[in-house]
């Protein structure tokens, strides 16, 4: 699982639409995965969250393997991908 830090790198997962986003929420401790070609998953929330807010209330990870997913506690998924 990568850590996402910067918008190039956002842009780039997100363009591929290959693998997952994690994105964690820090206040609640839930974690929602996403397809990485997912409708939620967009730059204005990703620098609302990571660039504006210095990650303090959560952060965005990429997964190509589900897998490597599977292990992280707390986690939902998103209900427009789960369709």
């Amino acid at each position: 699982m990568i850590k996402i830090n910067s918008i190039n790198e956002f842009n780039e997962y997100r363009n591929n639409k290959i693998g997952y986003f994690l994105i964690e929420d820090k206040p609640t401790k839930i974690k929602t995965l996403h397809m990485a070609s997912c409708p939620h998953i967009n730059i204005r929330f990703f620098e609302q969250k990571v660039i504006n807010n210095l990650e303090k209330n959560g952060s965005y990870y990429w997964c190509e393997d589900l897998k490597e997913i599977l292990n992280e506690e707390s986690i939902r998924e998103c209900l427009v991908c789960k369709k």
